[in-house]
């Protein structure tokens, strides 16, 4: 990047030494701190990759693998230092995907970190030798047993209130919260939505989608969604900017098939042709909630049966591709 030959040459300003500085340590300090970015694409959580409820076992794991620099263990610390030390040179180096390789040893230092805290946790007291050695070894070998039984019960017991923490953290707290930021940001309606409304339709593969939007939006999000779904369309899904569509424009659509519209509330121009050029039936919304209602479509419905009589007469007009 070229922000780090300007900085060898000492070029920057006040300004870009700070986002220089961010963008380096971001990608270190992303395993247990996120409170001021949020990470990227597919994840989108306030959470760092770490939760913070183990963190603390995750920095023992790290101190306790340097500590044994003369077996393998740093050789995990290598790699999770080694994943961030390359991270930097991306422009944006707090997407997740970027540190898929390294979750699994995460995983494993947190682990480290419990193991470091068993034998602190066993409830028995310690035996104290005595004059008879045969009775302290009994004494002793019952409370290796008690306190293996105890921390097998702890680690299974802590396991399952991490695993319970995260089910909560993904689908009470991270769903949501991705659902309203992804939606937020985009400068088109829910496509997603959309194409999931016209899934649920019983004959959906023997019908065609046409979305009308003022704003450009990636339509084949929704249809390799379908294609995934309900397998091959006899007509594809498309999307066409409403200021470019006029009424001889919908005129000319064939009459051969359903149409399912989803339009803009907004856009009562479109609403208007619509109406004159099809008979449809009553709009429709979406089912699901939603934290973001003014991001979705209404959804239009004209079946061929109703309009292949009402179309007798042929229209001229540009047909859609």
């Amino acid at each position: 990047m070229r922000i780090f030959e300007r900085a060898f040459r000492g070029e920057l300003d006040d300004g870009e030494v700070q986002s220089l500085i961010t963008h380096v340590t971001d990608a270190f300090l992303v395993y247990t701190y996120n409170d001021h970015h949020e990470m990227f694409d597919l994840y989108g959580g306030v959470e760092p990759l770490v939760l913070h409820i183990c963190v603390p076992l995750f920095l023992l794991g790290l101190f306790h693998a340097l500590w044994r620099f003369r077996s393998a263990a740093p050789l995990l610390v290598i790699i999770v230092f080694g994943m961030s030390a390359g991270n930097i040179f991306l422009q944006s180096p707090l997407e997740f995907q970027h540190y898929v390789d390294v979750l699994p040893t995460l995983a494993i230092l947190v682990g480290i970190g419990l193991g470091c805290t068993l034998s602190m946790l066993n409830p028995f007291p310690v035996p104290q030798r005595d004059a008879d050695p045969a009775s302290f070894s009994v004494r002793r070998r019952h409370w290796v047993t008690a306190g293996a039984t105890a921390g097998a019960v702890f680690t299974f017991g802590l396991g399952a209130a991490f695993s319970a923490v995260q089910i909560d953290y993904f689908f009470g707290h991270l769903v949501p919260e991705f659902n309203f930021s992804y939606r937020n940001v985009l400068a088109f309606r829910d496509v997603v939505d959309a194409g999931f409304r016209y899934a649920e339709r019983p004959n959906a593969a023997h019908e065609q989608m046409i979305a009308f939007d003022n704003a450009y939006a990636v339509i084949n999000m929704a249809s390799n969604m379908l294609d995934y779904g309900i397998g091959p369309l006899d007509f594809p899904a498309v999307m066409h900017d409403s200021s470019t569509i006029s009424l001889d424009t919908l005129n000319a659509l064939p009459r051969d098939r359903t149409y399912i519209f989803f339009v803009s509330p907004t856009d009562t121009r479109m609403i208007d042709f619509l109406h004159e050029s099809f008979t449809l039936d009553p709009p429709m919304y979406s089912p699901w909630p939603t934290p973001l209602v003014n991001h979705l479509y209404i959804e239009f419905t004209a079946p061929q049966a109703k309009n292949t009589v009402a179309h007798s007469r042929r229209f001229r007009g540009k047909r859609l591709p």
